[in-house]
C-alpha cells in the first residue's frame, strides 16, 4: 500500500511539502518460471519533506524484510538531507542460501551464486566525509560470514571456491580474520585488512589493504589467461601471437605478503617461497 499527500509550492528555492507511506505487511510474489517464493514481506517506509527545501527530505525505513524459504533478510536505515550531504544510519542483518537467489528471482545471464552468507552489520555516514576518502570517520561495525561460496569470473580463469570466509567491521577498517579456499590446484588460506570499503562501494575505488596469504600448493597455472598480441584486428599482414599472463582481479591495489611451501610454474617446482607484492593493478601482474 502506497499513500501520502503533497502542497506547498513550486520555486527556485522550494518543492512541494509532501508525505508518503509505503506499507507492505505479510506479502509474497513468486515468478512462474521460477521453483521459489518470496515470502514474508514487511516493508514500513515514510518519505517526508515538512520544509519545502530540498535538503529537508528524508526516508525512514523502519522494517524491510523477506524470506526465501526459512532465509530471511532485515534491514532499518534512516537516510536524512537526501538531496544534499545525504546522511545514512543503516542496520542489516540476514541468513541466506545465495542458491536461493536465482531461484526466486531472476539474475544476470551468466551468474551463478553458491554459499552461506550470515551478515550483521551497522552503519552511520555522510556522503561528503567519503568523497574526501575521511573513511575514519564513519563508524561501520559487526561481522559476515560466508561458506561454501563458488565465484566464477571472466578476470580469473578458474573458479575461486571458498570453504569459510569470517570478516568483521570496525570504523576504520574491514578485517578479513579468515579466508580459506582453492581455485584449480591451488589452495590458500587469506587474512588482512581493507582500508577503503566505502570508497570500493560508492567511489569506485580499487580495494586498497594489506593481506597475507599463505597456501600449502600454489599453481601460477591457476593465474594464466591467454593474451592476445601483435598487429590490430583491422590487419592481416601479421598473425596474431597468443601468451599467458598472470590475470589479477583489476579492483585490486594492495600489499601481499605470501608465504608458500610450493610453488609450481609449468614444469618447474620452487619450495619454502615467501614473497612481497604490490599491486597497483591494470589487471595484470
Amino acid at each position: 500500500m502506497v499513500e501520502g499527500n503533497f502542497n506547498g509550492v513550486v520555486d527556485e528555492e522550494h518543492i512541494p511539502k509532501f508525505n508518503i507511506k509505503i506499507n507492505s505487511d505479510n506479502a509474497s510474489f513468486k515468478y512462474p518460471d521460477l521453483p521459489k517464493t518470496v515470502k514474508n514481506i514487511f516493508i514500513d517506509v515514510v518519505i517526508n519533506n515538512t520544509t519545502g527545501i530540498t535538503e529537508d527530505t528524508y526516508v525512514d525505513i523502519n522494517r524491510a524484510s523477506f524470506m526465501i524459504d526459512e532465509d530471511r533478510f532485515n534491514m532499518t536505515s534512516k537516510i536524512s538531507d537526501l538531496m544534499g550531504n545525504t546522511k545514512v544510519n543503516a542496520h542489516l542483518d540476514g541468513k541466506m542460501n545465495l542458491a536461493n537467489l536465482e531461484k526466486a528471482y531472476p539474475v544476470p545471464a551468466g551468474l551463478s551464486l553458491k554459499g552461506l552468507l550470515n551478515a550483521d552489520i551497522t552503519t552511520a555516514f555522510d556522503m561528503a566525509t567519503i568523497e574526501r576518502k575521511q573513511y575514519e570517520n564513519t563508524k561501520t561495525e559487526g561481522q559476515m560470514t560466508l561458506t561454501d561460496f563458488e565465484y566464477k569470473s571472466e578476470e580469473i580463469p578458474n573458479p575461486v571456491v571458498l570453504s569459510a570466509t569470517s570478516i568483521s567491521f570496525n570504523p576504520k577498517s574491514v578485517t578479513l580474520r579468515e579466508m580459506k579456499g582453492s581455485t584449480g590446484k591451488t589452495d590458500f588460506q587469506i587474512t588482512g585488512t581493507i582500508n577503503n570499503f566505502l570508497g570500493y562501494l560508492f567511489n569506485n575505488e580499487n580495494v586498497e589493504g594489506n593481506f597475507n596469504p599463505v597456501s600449502d600448493t600454489f599453481a601460477l597455472n591457476d593465474f594464466m589467461i591467454a593474451d592476445t598480441i601483435g598487429e590490430s584486428e583491422n590487419s592481416s599482414s601479421q598473425p596474431q601471437e597468443s601468451e599467458e599472463k598472470i590475470k589479477i582481479p583489476s579492483f585490486l591495489d594492495a600489499n601481499f605478503y605470501a608465504r608458500a611451501n610450493t610453488v609450481i610454474y609449468d614444469n618447474i617446482t620452487l619450495k619454502d617461497v615467501s614473497e612481497t607484492l604490490e599491486l597497483r593493478m591494470k589487471g595484470q601482474l
